[in-house]
């Protein structure tokens, strides 16, 4: 929290004026830790001056609490590691068994690059069998990095030190290429049956005008008569029979009777 914090400094800052009169130091406190020196010191990796010690009594079963330990020590180095420039820590749990609890911490300067981070981080562990091996609490903690574990929780809580949420369920696989095919499939039945109903109206409309066009040729051929029978109707072209005068010549009444 950021009054903890603020007060944390505050007290080291008081405490470094009266105690220290040197170029360089370090405070290590349960929450911050406070430095300075004439040398620059931002971006620069310092493996040098690591303190140490174990506390606590030791683990139930030293081999598998060592494994537990060390395997939740790498999840977090490397959270820790890929920390953005405002801060590199991240805090895990686990249970060794037969049920040994632990909490950890890991922690670098912001300042460090990913790399320098892994890097502090992995020399501060190999420490941790020379002090605290099979100790249920120790701390390590140097001037670009510490580590510190417990059996029983000492950090807070929050959102950001929290795993990730499960992944949502993945929704089902999408049917749009089945649906997609579908709607291909109808337009092209509905298409073909329109093309193919279109196809036979044409024939059907071919088909009867050539028979329309055949009867009429058959209607007018039957209205055509050789000489001898026109001759015969007009009683040879008699004046009694005669109509008038057309344009093509005379008309004359045929006499039905005769035929």
């Amino acid at each position: 929290m950021p009054d903890v914090c603020r007060g944390c400094i505050n007290g080291a800052a008081t405490e470094l004026r009266t105690s220290c009169l040197t170029k360089e130091s370090a405070q290590y406190y349960d929450n911050c830790m406070l430095r300075y020196s004439n040398n620059s010191i931002l971006g620069v990796r310092d493996n040098n001056g690591f303190f140490r010690w174990g506390e606590g009594s030791n683990a139930t079963d030293v081999s598998a609490f060592n494994d537990s330990l060390t395997t939740l020590l790498e999840r977090l180095r490397g959270r820790a590691a890929a920390g953005g420039s405002l801060r590199k820590f991240a805090t895990g749990m686990t249970v060794a068994p037969p049920s040994d609890s632990i909490y950890a911490l890991v922690q670098c300067t912001p300042d460090l690059s990913e790399l320098q981070c892994s890097s502090c981080l992995f020399q501060a562990f190999e420490r941790i069998p020379r002090c605290c091996g099979g100790r249920r609490e120790a701390r390590i903690f140097g001037p670009s990095c510490s580590v510190r574990y417990n059996d029983t929780l000492f950090y807070n809580v929050s959102s950001a030190d929290m795993p990730p949420p499960p992944p949502l369920l993945s929704p089902p696989p999408s049917n749009d290429s089945t649906s997609t095919t579908t709607i291909i499939i109808i337009v092209i039945s509905t298409v073909g049956s329109i093309l193919f109903i279109s196809i036979c109206i044409c024939i059907f409309l071919r088909v009867r005008k050539s028979k329309r066009f055949e009867n009429e040729i058959e209607s007018v051929e039957s209205l055509q008569y050789d000489f001898s029978t026109i001759r015969a109707a007009t009683n040879n072209f008699s004046d009694e029979n005669k109509l008038g005068q057309g344009g093509f010549g005379a008309v004359y009444k045929v006499n039905t009777t005769n035929n």
